[in-house]
């Protein structure tokens, strides 16, 4: 997680796949083992594209 995501005290919305996505990612689960468990439960590529993309445009993950 990113610096920010640590200082970061305001809330954020997110769908049922966004909540999965935080959980795997605060279990130190990386970007394309995510999105592999997540294709093959579900047909949502471009919603884990958009969410990750908003994580870090918010600074809140790094890569």
């Amino acid at each position: 997680m990113g610096e920010t995501a640590l200082r970061f005290s305001g809330i954020f919305a997110i769908t049922e796949i966004g909540a999965e996505i935080w959980e795997m990612l605060c279990e130190g689960k990386d970007i394309s083992d995510i999105t592999e468990a997540l294709l093959e439960a579900y047909d949502v590529e471009k919603d884990i594209n958009d969410f990750l993309q908003m994580l870090r445009e918010n600074e809140l993950i790094v890569e």
